[in-house]
């Protein structure tokens, strides 16, 4: 669950901010934003991208599954996430829609749930 609530942070951080924010790379970052949408804000942080391994290395040893190998060099751009989780009030706001139901629901303030890696 709270893999699926990260997974809906991330992805609408990342389409926030493809549409309101262009990092310029010879500019200093924003290090915290602050996106309105529909009356609602999003806080967002500025992370520094870089290189690192990913998949499974040597020193896990036979604890990897066949889809983590072989262990490889990744890059990730520099970019902006979301400092808090995404609402059930915010991701109506983005969504607008109200067919995904929360376990927890009716409490606008609490994150969003039960969304799977389609819905987001």
């Amino acid at each position: 669950m709270k893999r699926r609530v990260e997974a809906l942070t991330i992805v609408l951080a990342i389409c926030l901010i493809t549409i309101f924010v262009r990092c310029q790379s010879n500019e200093t970052p924003i290090q915290q934003l602050v996106v309105a949408l529909n009356g609602d804000s999003i806080e967002m942080v500025f992370v520094k991208g870089g290189t690192f391994m990913m998949g499974c290395t040597d020193e896990q040893g036979c604890d990897c599954e066949d889809n983590e190998k072989p262990a490889r060099k990744e890059s990730v751009s520099d970019f902006y996430i979301g400092k808090y989780e995404v609402t059930q009030r915010l991701w109506r706001a983005v969504m607008d829609t109200d067919s995904i139901l929360p376990f927890n629901g009716g409490c606008e303030d609490c994150p969003m749930e039960n969304v799977s890696w389609k819905n987001a």
